[in-house]
Protein backbone atom coordinates (compact mmCIF):
# COMPACT_ATOMS: atom_id res chain seq x y z
CA UNK A 1 0.00 0.00 0.00
CA UNK A 2 1.35 2.99 -0.77
CA UNK A 3 2.79 5.03 2.39
CA UNK A 4 0.62 7.97 2.11
CA UNK A 5 -2.79 6.13 1.45
CA UNK A 6 -1.52 3.59 4.21
CA UNK A 7 -1.07 7.25 6.80
CA UNK A 8 -4.51 8.28 5.84
CA UNK A 9 -6.02 5.01 6.34
CA UNK A 10 -4.58 4.88 9.81
CA UNK A 11 -5.58 8.07 10.78
CA UNK A 12 -8.92 7.61 9.75
CA UNK A 13 -9.54 4.09 11.54
CA UNK A 14 -7.75 5.55 14.45
CA UNK A 15 -10.23 8.04 14.74
CA UNK A 16 -13.36 6.70 14.20
CA UNK A 17 -16.18 7.67 16.23
CA UNK A 18 -19.70 4.95 16.71
CA UNK A 19 -21.23 6.80 14.08
CA UNK A 20 -18.80 6.60 11.43
CA UNK A 21 -18.69 3.39 11.30
CA UNK A 22 -22.60 2.87 11.72
CA UNK A 23 -22.30 5.21 8.48
CA UNK A 24 -19.79 3.28 6.37
CA UNK A 25 -21.93 -0.11 7.41
CA UNK A 26 -24.71 1.37 6.01
CA UNK A 27 -22.90 2.63 3.05
CA UNK A 28 -22.09 -1.32 2.44
CA UNK A 29 -25.50 -2.24 3.38
CA UNK A 30 -24.54 -3.99 7.00
CA UNK A 31 -26.60 -3.94 9.75
CA UNK A 32 -24.59 -2.69 12.57
CA UNK A 33 -26.47 -1.23 15.93
CA UNK A 34 -25.13 1.55 17.74
CA UNK A 35 -24.45 -0.22 21.18
CA UNK A 36 -22.08 -2.63 18.24
CA UNK A 37 -20.27 -0.20 17.08
CA UNK A 38 -19.98 1.67 20.32
CA UNK A 39 -18.44 -1.61 21.94
CA UNK A 40 -15.91 -1.98 18.31
CA UNK A 41 -14.88 1.74 19.26
CA UNK A 42 -13.89 0.82 22.61
CA UNK A 43 -12.05 -2.32 21.48
CA UNK A 44 -10.13 -0.30 18.82
CA UNK A 45 -9.33 2.61 20.93
CA UNK A 46 -7.28 -0.14 23.15
CA UNK A 47 -4.10 0.90 20.54
CA UNK A 48 -3.29 2.30 18.29
CA UNK A 49 -4.07 0.51 14.78
CA UNK A 50 -1.54 0.23 11.74
CA UNK A 51 -3.84 -1.36 9.01
CA UNK A 52 -0.51 -3.22 7.73
CA UNK A 53 -0.15 -4.95 10.52
CA UNK A 54 -1.70 -8.56 9.72
CA UNK A 55 -1.47 -9.84 13.47
CA UNK A 56 -2.50 -6.63 15.19
CA UNK A 57 -5.80 -6.56 13.03
CA UNK A 58 -6.53 -10.19 13.71
CA UNK A 59 -5.86 -9.70 17.30
CA UNK A 60 -8.43 -6.75 17.45
CA UNK A 61 -11.32 -8.89 15.38
CA UNK A 62 -10.73 -11.76 17.41
CA UNK A 63 -11.50 -9.45 20.47
CA UNK A 64 -14.25 -7.93 18.58
CA UNK A 65 -15.81 -11.91 18.22
CA UNK A 66 -15.12 -12.38 21.42
CA UNK A 67 -16.63 -9.33 23.70
CA UNK A 68 -19.35 -8.38 20.80
CA UNK A 69 -20.12 -11.46 18.80
CA UNK A 70 -18.84 -13.51 16.24
CA UNK A 71 -21.60 -11.73 13.49
CA UNK A 72 -20.48 -8.41 14.36
CA UNK A 73 -16.69 -9.26 14.37
CA UNK A 74 -17.58 -10.54 10.51
CA UNK A 75 -19.13 -7.41 9.75
CA UNK A 76 -16.44 -5.02 11.19
CA UNK A 77 -14.08 -7.29 8.98
CA UNK A 78 -15.51 -6.84 5.77
CA UNK A 79 -15.55 -3.10 6.62
CA UNK A 80 -12.12 -3.11 7.45
CA UNK A 81 -10.83 -5.34 4.36
CA UNK A 82 -13.08 -2.56 2.15
CA UNK A 83 -10.18 0.09 3.78
CA UNK A 84 -7.53 -2.08 2.42
CA UNK A 85 -8.71 -2.81 -1.32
Amino acid sequence: MNPFVRQLVNHKINNLEPSDLIRYANIYQIPLTQTQAVKVIKIFRQQAIDIDNKQQRSYLLKLIGKEVGPDVQKKVSYIVDQFLA
